[in-house]
């Protein structure tokens, strides 16, 4: 029967045959394609939540980590501050030890020169003693203070 019909209408009648289970399976490729596109849109979701999550994540954990950093920063800046009242009070209490250290010094230099003018005297007049034929009671090589 296919060889008496002309060629054009076999293929018609291939096609209609064919056609219910060529639509079928077009539309269980579709529904096929339709569903991988579903679940790679669903993966890419869960994918896009995990990195929003892990970035509030990291955003909460940056936000704690700056909190607790200027927490720090102010209080070592207030620490900051009373060193540097400190050290204005501590420079002045070592500007006037410096000009009392200075003071003693030329205090005792003046009293280093006074006890070497006094001990010439003293020998000088032990001298003049022994001079005029004293004896004197006390010499200064017999003390080391002159």
């Amino acid at each position: 029967m296919t060889d008496s019909m002309p060629i054009f209408v076999q293929i018609v009648l291939a096609v209609i045959a064919s056609s219910p289970g060529a639509i079928a399976l077009i539309l269980q490729i579709k529904k096929n394609k339709q569903e991988a596109l579903d679940e790679k849109r669903r993966a890419d979701l869960e994918q896009e939540k995990v990195k929003t999550s892990n970035t509030s994540s990291s955003v909460k954990n940056a936000n704690e980590v700056t909190e607790a950093a200027l927490k720090l920063v102010s209080s070592l800046t207030s620490r900051v501050d009373e060193i540097e009242k400190d050290m204005v009070e501590l420079r002045t209490i070592v500007a006037t030890q410096s000009d009392t250290i200075k003071k003693q010094d030329q205090t005792i230099h003046d009293l280093n020169c006074m006890v070497r003018k006094l001990s010439q005297g003293v020998r000088r007049l032990i001298q003049q003693l022994i001079d005029n034929g004293l004896e004197p009671c006390w010499k200064p090589e017999e003390d080391t203070i002159l």
